[in-house]
């Protein structure tokens, strides 16, 4: 596995490996019969462009912080109790 470099590098590998999971590795859970999600939502009928299962990966720590901010709900609390932070 290739190292993340930095935020920048760890949102084009994020976005890469959806464009692989969603449209191109084939899946064969039960039910799938080796298609992709996207080839699968497509069997049931829902006519949405490929762009539909691309959505942006983002980092959520801005986003959280700033909840916390604003809300006064710490998002990260239950994790930073569970690694002992």
């Amino acid at each position: 596995m290739a190292n993340i470099q930095d935020e920048q590098d760890f949102l084009e590998k994020a976005a890469g490996w959806e464009y692989f999971y969603d449209l191109v590795r084939l899946h064969y859970g039960e039910g799938v019969d080796g298609k992709t999600p996207f080839e699968k939502l497509k069997e049931f009928g829902h006519d949405l462009p490929e762009e539909f299962v691309l959505f942006p990966p983002i980092i959520l720590d801005a986003i959280s912080t700033d909840w916390l901010l604003q809300t006064g709900n710490d998002l990260l609390a239950h994790y930073r109790l569970n690694c002992g932070q």
